[in-house]
This record gives structure tokens, C-alpha cells and sequence, in this order.
């Protein structure tokens, strides 16, 4: 079995919208290339979401009742109810003129669907029989035969008259990504704490190429503010936190009167404070007992008898 996609749709709106939307196309081609199903000034074919599932097995009928949704939302198909039988809820699709122009301009035979209908209501009943069978069903998707033989529509969905080659674009895409791996380059070695670079590179990967020069930019001043490495935020953590666009606090040591490393927090200093205090007593303490016991002519070294 195969289905087809166009390109340019997939790219906007998502690969399985792009075949269901081909596959409705296929069919008001077929109809208007056998005179079948014209209604209201257009050509249009009819079917539930789950017979649409049954002709793509890779999805379930809620997952087409959506795409069809959002198809209508988006204003590439037109959804109505043209049943004869009030009770018969089956929908019934039609590409809107807003579609039949945007695959005209991708290289899509559109000229059957635009050209003014020669059927009336009254073919409809011939042409829609009242089971619930859909007409998908009288000939496979699968062929590009038509009844009258006619099989100009069938042509290669990556052609593209008015825009650059798929290859072009690849060969465009293969040299964006060099120039990223040669920018993550630059900044995994001047971050300079070597860990997990499989992942980071993926990671960088999924950025604008704005982040990724704006990385680059500030690198060298993150890394002055974090000389010890081991408390530099790894790579990959560094991208997914969005860490460039923090703010940089510089390393400042301030010195006191004694030429002492002084802690800038207040509750830090204090408890400094403190522990030079207990210090200093027991500094203090030490030196009396040792007067002590020289005076008292007794051996050995006090501190040296303290337990560590």
C-alpha cells in the first residue's frame, strides 16, 4: 500500500494531515474526472472516521476525526452533510478554493475540481449509493488508473516549480548544522568542564542560532565567575536551564585590617567571628597552662597531651 504526502502541507500542519488531505483530494479528483459527486458547485466524497482508520493503519479513528477537525479549522477542506436520509449522519468532504490554490501552486493537477459542474443533485444518487460503503471503495487508491484513463495527476509530490529543490534544502540544512557543530565547538571548549558531550551537542542543537551566539558571547564571563570547575553547572544542565541569560555575579574578596579573607555575609562573618573568638581563649588557655607547668618543673608539652 502506499500513500502519498505533500511536503509543504506536512511541514505546516504535520505529515498525517498532509496524507489524509492528498487522499480527499485524490477522490474529488477521481469524482470530478467521472462526473460523480458534484453538489453545491464543488466535487466531494464521503466517508466516516472509521472507515477512513480502515485505509490507514497507522491510525485510529479518533486520531482522523481530529485530523479532519482540524483540516476544517485551518481551511483546507469544507465538511457538510449532503445524505439523502436525515438519519444518515456520514460527512461529506470537499477541498475549499483556498486548497485547490495552494496545491495548484505546489505542481498538483487541479484543473477537473475548478471547472463549473455538469452534474446535478440527481447524479448524486447514482453516483453515492445509500449504503454506508464509501465510494473510496470502488477503485484502490493504491492504482493511479482512473476510469477514463486518465492519469495526469499522478506526478512526483517533491516537484516544485516555484521553489528550490528538496536537495537544495538538504544540502542547505547539512551546512546550517556544520556551522552550529563548529559554534558549539568554540563554546564547549572555552566552558572547559568536559562532561556528557553527547548530550549537550543535541542540546545546543535544539537552539536558535541567537541563543547559540548569544552562548557564546557570555561563556568566558561565566567562567571567570566560576574558576573551581567542580562548582560550574555541567553543560547540558547550563542549556536546559537557559543559564546565558542569568546574571553574572563576580568573584569580589574583601579583606579586613589584618589582611584576613572576610566573608560578605552578615550571619557567615558573624559565625567567623565567633570561631576566632574560641580561638583565641583557647590560644589563651594553652599558653597559661604551659607557664604553669614549667613553674612547677613538670616534663613535657601540654598541647602535645591534649587530646586531638
Amino acid at each position: 500500500m502506499e500513500h502519498r504526502l505533500c511536503v509543504e502541507i506536512a511541514t505546516k500542519e504535520g505529515i498525517a494531515e498532509s496524507i489524509v488531505l492528498l487522499n480527499i483530494y485524490f477522490w474529488c479528483k477521481h469524482n470530478s474526472e467521472n462526473a460523480q459527486g458534484y453538489v453545491e458547485g464543488r466535487y466531494w466524497t464521503y466517508n466516516s472516521a472509521k472507515a477512513f482508520a480502515t485505509q490507514f493503519p497507522y491510525l485510529n479513528a479518533k486520531k482522523v476525526e481530529r485530523i479532519l477537525r482540524l483540516l476544517t479549522e485551518r481551511g483546507y477542506i469544507i465538511r457538510a452533510n449532503h445524505n439523502n436520509n436525515p438519519f444518515d449522519k456520514t460527512s461529506w468532504y470537499s477541498l475549499s478554493d483556498r486548497c485547490i490554490d495552494e496545491l495548484e501552486l505546489y505542481g498538483y493537477d487541479v484543473s477537473s475540481l475548478k471547472q463549473e459542474g455538469k452534474a446535478d443533485f440527481a447524479d448524486i444518487k447514482k453516483a453515492f449509493p445509500k449504503s454506508k460503503a464509501s465510494i473510496r471503495q470502488i477503485c484502490s487508491i493504491d492504482s493511479t488508473k482512473m476510469q477514463n484513463g486518465s492519469d495526469n495527476f499522478v506526478e512526483c509530490i517533491y516537484k516544485d516549480k516555484k521553489h528550490k529543490d528538496i536537495k537544495q534544502a538538504d544540502n542547505n540544512k547539512e551546512t546550517l548544522k556544520e556551522k552550529e557543530c563548529a559554534l558549539f565547538e568554540q563554546w564547549w571548549k572555552a566552558y572547559g568542564k568536559k562532561v556528557g558531550k553527547k548530550d549537550t551537542l543535541r542540546a545546543w542543537l535544539r537552539l536558535k542560532e541567537s541563543e547559540q551566539q548569544e552562548c557564546l558571547r557570555v561563556v568566558c564571563e561565566y567562567v571567570a565567575s566560576t574558576p573551581e570547575v567542580q562548582y560550574r553547572k555541567n553543560p547540558i544542565t547550563y542549556l536546559h536551564q537557559r543559564a546565558w541569560e542569568d546574571e553574572i555575579i563576580k568573584r569580589t574578596e574583601n579583606t579586613n585590617d589584618y589582611g584576613n579573607r572576610h566573608n560578605t555575609n552578615p550571619a557567615e562573618a558573624e559565625r567567623e567571628q565567633r570561631m576566632r573568638g574560641y580561638a583565641e581563649v583557647a590560644a589563651q588557655f594553652l599558653a597559661e597552662a604551659e607557664r604553669d607547668r614549667r613553674e612547677r618543673g613538670i616534663g613535657g608539652n601540654i598541647a602535645e597531651a591534649l587530646p586531638h
